[in-house]
């Protein structure tokens, strides 16, 4: 295995884990002792919607619907609720969805006494002192929650949210989630001594003791709506973390954990909808996308606080804390051979006639432009019609004609002995080193070879005044392209030029280039 692929496994597990932290590291413990959940899970979670309303829309919607949640309880950093909008084209009779949720919920349980013991051993060794008193390590175990309802589309009432009926994966003998509410003037307490669980019967007594026996709820709503728009229908599905009674006292700071009796936040959170009698739409996203024939600007379906990950042959939108988009390495379409740009045959040939046979091929294409581009919906652009595409593909094509034009002069720039040595010795460079250290590659891609003889024009005008028709066009000065595409090649191939240049005209030391990364 070379380093390269060293490296790109390196990165995978990277990412892997990052991922795996941020959206559901909390499922690898069943029981822990240590932090608060929502300190330790920090990410991905719900947390109560303290104050009661009958509107709950965590981001201002299409339909401009407000909301009187306070903004730190419907923010994308504190959610209280995810949500699906999904656009289908009608909603016939039997039309309904089938919805299924999970989360999971973090009780206080007491820690055992083999705890409490090593914990003492930790601070003392095997001598225990007459009076020992220790931290009360917290400990909490996770509980997950299932939930299902169906919902007829015909009985949801246009316009406004209704809670919808669940069925709960039950707990034991009922729906409740308990936890041991322990207590020291109302809270979990600090310390214990260590005559309270010198026994396991001493520490139980003390267990009986510092209990209420009270239990506490993690409560939710699941709330549905449709509403009609001219070409489509939208169905609005929320999930709300609706637990109260966490706090010591009801006027306590809820985002002070020594405030809190047990841990309200809703852990991994996520709603699965199966549509069923309908279709999905494409509605186009507001505010997000100018319409523009290189973007999907349509979507069937928007996640709030969330992600809506859409399987249109399945009838399916299930919501993704963490979108993950996998970018794959970039896999060049040649209409060349593979070894067309060769640095061999540019350093040891005259570069000129490869270069124009390059051109010849941009302008070849240029011809098949029009009937390449399509909008969205697969159009192409004379059945666009009325939409201001075609402007947008008109700017597009004299971007395209601009580039080629520049590419032309950069071919008529080696026509000066000098600046034609330079990119020789700058081919024979790349040879050398990659000949040894990359054995498979040995050619230009074609947007590298591109974008350093658009350059050859500023490099020559510099000594060269009366050149002036050779950067009649803007310079080419970014390079677009996903990450290992080959930018940095391209770069290093304009300094070496610019180096190789300055040698041949007689500078014997000083700067040529500057390369700045962000």
């Amino acid at each position: 295995m070379n380093l390269n692929q060293n490296i790109i496994n390196f990165n995978r597990l990277l990412i892997e884990d990052v991922t795996n932290r941020l959206t559901g590291a909390h499922r690898e413990y069943d029981a822990y002792y240590g932090d608060w959940p929502s300190d330790k899970f920090p990410a991905g979670n719900l947390m109560p919607a303290l104050k009661n309303s009958e509107k709950i829309m965590v981001f201002s919607d299409r339909d401009s619907e407000t909301s009187d949640i306070p903004q730190y309880m419907r923010s994308s950093f504190t959610p209280s609720s995810i949500g699906l909008a999904i656009y289908v084209k009608a909603l016939p009779d039997k039309s309904y969805a089938d919805i299924e949720g999970h989360f999971d919920v973090f009780e206080i349980i007491a820690p055992e006494r083999t705890e409490l013991l090593k914990e003492v051993e930790r601070l003392y060794g095997v001598q225990v002192p007459d009076i020992a008193r220790i931290v009360f390590p917290k400990r909490f175990a996770r509980r997950s929650i299932n939930f299902d309802c169906r919902i007829d589309f015909n009985e949801l009432e246009e316009g406004k949210y209704i809670e919808l009926d669940t069925a709960v994966e039950k707990m034991g003998d009922d729906v409740q989630l308990s936890a041991i509410e322990l207590t020291t003037g109302g809270k979990i307490p600090v310390n214990i001594d260590f005559d309270d669980f010198a026994t396991e019967e001493r520490y139980q007594q003390y267990l009986k003791r510092i209990c209420i026996g009270e239990k506490h709820e993690w409560k939710f709503q699941l709330q549905g709506r449709i509403k009609r728009y001219p070409g489509y229908v939208k169905i609005d599905i929320f999930l709300i973390n609706r637990t109260e009674n966490f706090l010591v006292n009801k006027d306590d700071d809820p985002f002070r954990r020594t405030n809190w009796l047990y841990d309200p936040f809703f852990f991994g959170p996520s709603i699965r909808v199966k549509l069923h009698g309908t279709e999905f739409a494409e509605v186009p996203l507001p505010e997000i996308l100018e319409s523009d024939y290189r973007y999907a600007t349509c979507s069937s379906a928007t996640g709030r606080n969330c992600h809506a990950n859409v399987m249109k042959e399945a009838g399916l939108v299930i919501t993704e804390i963490l979108p993950i988009s996998k970018q794959p390495k970039t896999e060049w379409v040649a209409r060349v051979p593979v070894n067309f740009f060769s640095y061999e045959v540019l350093a040891t040939k005259d570069p000129r006639p490869l270069l124009k046979d390059m051109a010849t091929k941009m302008r070849n294409y240029l011809s098949e432009w029009d009937g390449l581009v399509r909008d969205y919906s697969g159009r192409t652009i004379d059945q666009i019609g009325s939409r201001g595409l075609p402007e947008q593909v008109r700017k597009s094509k004299e971007a395209f004609v601009d580039e080629i034009e520049r590419f032309e002069r950069g071919i008529k720039s080696l026509d000066d002995d000098e600046v034609r040595l330079a990119f020789q010795l700058m081919n024979m460079s790349f040879f050398v080193r990659n000949s040894k250290a990359e054995p498979e590659n040995i050619s230009w891609r074609s947007f590298q070879l591109a974008f350093i003889v658009s350059i050859l024009p500023d490099i020559l005008t510099r000594e060269q005044n009366n050149s002036e028709e050779l950067t009649r066009t803007m310079p080419a000065t970014v390079l677009w392209l996903p990450t290992g595409a080959g930018k940095t090649e391209a770069f290093t191939g304009v300094i070496l030029v610019q180096a190789f240049y300055d040698r041949i005209r007689g500078k014997d030391g000083g700067v040529s280039a500057v390369l700045k990364f962000p």
